[in-house]
């Protein structure tokens, strides 16, 4: 009689089906080999993990299309073993079960990368495996605490997107809801790499576009995904934007132009995008919790008006124009984290909601809290931030209310007769923190190197991780 964990475990597998519409996949059971301890981790993220995701980035993709994948592709099952293995440690108690947890989560994880690396011929790989295993493959680093290797896997699979690669002939049920790249796998490595801003912003958006035309985004949404997908590659790409032009070219010069004219493209864009969210949510057949996604979505996009309205800007001191807009932003936010705190007794708000309504304040109040200088704003932001998510993608918002407070602390020291449009007292533009990042290349697993850049100055410190 084999062991036990070498036992022919029953487990329900998804049906490899066009999802559908109106009632959920009942899929049979299927048998696989595997052990008892697979049987736990594939069990964990089913019910644990893959919702937890599916509320902050995109519900098809981890309840529906990477289940699904992950009964066809090694790769992509072993890293599903492997993620769900390494949640599951965080939350134990028991240092065996943990340690056991630990080992078979790196096992399945090694697999998973080799699964990849096998093939003699790079061209023959699936593009959707690469990808979807690459995003898997950033959420293990992000579990093990391996920021470096996270964006590593980031940046390969925004290279890849970037690339004419044709995607690989899968299966003709990952494209039955659309194409998969397009419409699941691009959003999701857009919103990764708006996170990592914090880690000095250093990739380009997956889908360079924006910039070269004004009418990028169309005049009408077909629905609800269309809209934030689009919000997403719009934020990423107008803060970009606002990094690279931090010091322009001669305003003589022919560079200068073409920046000015691709400042004109993506300010029209994100006008349109305005305009078509607004007649979206007029449209009868949107559900409440739809129609309640794009409303939530809008705090977010005014920071891709102000990142777009301060591109090409050569000081600090022009972001004190938009002090009405950040108290905007901050009204907004409140609205949703308020929301977020009735969620109990409003039921009928689903949990996608409600974790969109704190996912989509992090990074507004973050820049709020670090470029709108009036005291009281800023200080808002900084008593809203740590009711957000403590740890979602690259964001840790501990770190976050470190740096913020920190950048506060250097920027309001021996204030000057400077006053904003309110008439509050306001930095000094070379006192102002122009941009802050964690340098990953001098951060271990005790220490962090933390850079703050004044126009004049670059301030590196040392913080310890805990």
């Amino acid at each position: 009689m084999p062991s036990k964990s070498q036992q022919t475990i029953v487990l329900a597998r998804p049906n490899l089906l066009p999802k559908p519409v109106a009632r959920a996949i009942e899929p049979p059971p299927r048998q696989f080999r595997g052990t008892t301890q697979d049987q736990r981790a594939f069990g964990f993220f089913c019910s644990v993990t893959a919702p937890i995701l599916a509320c902050h980035f995109d519900e098809d993709f981890w309840d529906y299309f990477l289940l699904q994948m992950s009964q066809a592709e090694s790769a992509v099952w072993h890293s599903v073993l492997a993620l769900g293995n390494l949640h599951e440690q965080g939350s134990l108690d028991d240092e065996d079960q943990r340690a056991l947890q630990h080992r078979s989560g790196l096992n399945h994880y090694n697999k998973a990368i080799a699964h990849l690396t096998k093939s003699t011929d790079p061209e023959s790989q699936s593009a959707e495996v690469v990808l979807v295993s690459c995003i898997v493959f950033v959420c293990v680093e992000i579990v093990l605490g391996n920021i470096k290797k996270a964006m590593s896997h980031l940046q390969a699979g925004m290279q890849i997107i970037r690339s004419s690669v044709t995607p690989g002939s899968l299966p003709n049920f990952y494209q039955s809801n659309g194409q998969l790249i397009k419409t699941n796998v691009v959003p999701i490595f857009e919103h990764f790499n708006g996170q990592s801003f914090i880690y000095g912003r250093s990739l380009m958006p997956a889908i360079e576009k924006f910039l070269n035309r004004a009418d990028d985004v169309p005049t009408t949404f077909s629905n609800c995904r269309e809209a934030v997908a689009l919000h997403t590659s719009l934020l990423s790409t107008a803060q970009q934007f606002a990094v690279t032009t931090l010091n322009p070219p001669n305003p003589a010069s022919d560079e200068y132009a073409r920046l000015l004219n691709e400042k004109h493209n993506l300010q029209q864009n994100i006008r349109r995008w305005s305009s078509a969210a607004q007649t979206l949510i007029q449209n009868s057949q949107l559900t409440k919790d739809e129609r309640g996604k794009i409303l939530q979505i809008q705090g977010s996009h005014k920071m891709a008006s102000i990142w777009a309205f301060n591109a090409i800007n050569t000081d600090e001191m022009s972001f004190d124009a938009l002090v009405h807009d950040f108290d905007a932003v901050i009204r907004q936010c409140r609205l949703n984290l308020n929301k977020c705190s009735k969620f109990v007794e409003e039921p009928e708000v689903s949990r996608s909601t409600k974790s969109l309504l704190r996912l989509q304040s992090i990074s507004p109040l973050f820049v709020v809290a670090t470029k709108c200088r009036n005291s009281t704003i800023r200080r808002q932001a900084l008593t809203l931030l740590p009711r957000s998510p403590l740890n979602q993608g690259f964001w840790d918002s501990k770190k976050v209310v470190r740096v913020v407070e920190r950048i506060i602390e250097l920027e309001e020291q021996g204030l000057e007769d400077l006053r904003d449009p309110t008439g509050l007292l306001v930095p000094s533009e070379c006192a102002r923190i122009q941009a802050v990042s964690v340098n990953l290349e001098k951060t271990d697993d005790k220490i962090m190197t933390v850079v703050f850049e004044r126009k004049l100055v670059v301030i590196e410190e040392l913080w310890p991780r805990g």
